[in-house]
């Protein structure tokens, strides 16, 4: 199978740990498990599944120069995406996506 490369957005999905019954209520304060971090968009979801059907996957895209991109850079490597290519821009932030997922419901980023 030949190299992919697979262009668009990227970004971390942040999923905080909810308990059943969680009750989103503004300004009230939230009592929240762990943390997962994981990887999300287009690029990193495509390639997921070209990487899964067997093919080399090339991802590209724009990360920030910030902490977010250096975490973003080290779940790529984590997830097998071993050749990048990013553009690593000093005037842009990396894009993340806080993502509520209470057991049962439907997910809200």
């Amino acid at each position: 199978m030949l190299d992919i490369a697979v262009a668009g957005h990227l970004c971390l999905d942040l999923i905080p740990a909810l308990g059943r019954g969680t009750d989103l209520v503004p300004g009230a304060l939230m009592d929240v498990g762990p943390l997962t971090v994981s990887l999300g968009g287009s690029v990193a979801n495509t390639g997921r599944a070209l990487a899964d059907l067997g093919a080399t996957v090339i991802p590209s895209a724009t990360i920030g120069a910030d902490e977010m991109g250096t975490l973003l850079t080290a779940q790529l490597d984590a997830a097998g995406f071993t050749t990048p290519r990013l553009d690593v821009s000093a005037t842009a932030a990396t894009s993340y996506s806080l993502v509520v997922e209470r057991p049962g419901e439907d997910r809200t980023f």
